[in-house]
């Protein structure tokens, strides 16, 4: 926040944000807490409809950089590896996998960052509009793990859901050109990036 950038946070948990916005409140910009749930529609929704009321002229840049990784009965760090030459072992290790820890991971992973896009891209837009000679982005954090080959160390479901994350940010990219809002996502193997706009 050096550059005099007023920053809001956002979180499920109002003293987690409150604390973090006390400690790094610093330098010539602002840090706010906007507490919100984007691992729903409805709570994207809402971020967006508060945000407005607040920033009324828009908003130049949208961080999505929300995830979760579910991947507790496979992950290898804490379950081990099964012998990769069984194939009776590979399908035992992997069905310890229950179907909640896909949904979960894929919901805030995909379906959030997809919602908060759409629902905050009327706020980019007016950004841009209302000061001339910029444009208005979105950054879309995912992971090398979407990008890689293999088992991700056993963490099938969050290397998944970063891969559709990345893709989507390729869709997002070209659904928002015509209205001059980029989108770029990081990190990965090479930058995906729409046409930049002015």
């Amino acid at each position: 926040m050096t550059n005099g950038s007023k920053v809001y946070i956002t979180g499920r948990r109002p003293d987690v944000l409150e604390s973090t916005v006390k400690q790094y409140n610093t330098g010539a910009g602002s840090l706010h807490a906007l507490p919100g749930d984007v691992s729903t529609k409805d709570g994207c929704l809402k971020l967006a409809k508060d945000l407005q009321e607040k920033e009324p002229k828009g908003i130049h840049l949208l961080v999505n950089n929300a995830g979760i990784a579910r991947d507790d009965n496979t992950k290898f760090s804490s379950n081990g590896q099964p012998d990769m030459t069984s194939a009776e072992d590979i399908s035992k290790h992997f069905l310890k996998s229950e179907e909640q820890q896909w949904m979960e991971t894929f919901q805030t992973n995909v379906m959030g960052q997809y919602f908060m896009s759409m629902a905050f891209l009327p706020l980019l837009s007016k950004a841009r509009e209302s000061t001339p000679g910029y444009t208005s982005q979105v950054v879309n954090v995912s992971s090398i793990s979407g990008a890689m080959k293999g088992s991700s160390n056993g963490q099938f479901a969050y290397a998944s859901s970063k891969a559709a994350f990345t893709h989507m940010s390729r869709m997002l990219a070209t659904t928002f050109k015509d209205v001059k809002v980029r989108v770029n996502v990081s990190p990965v193997s090479e930058p995906i990036e729409a046409r930049h706009v002015r």
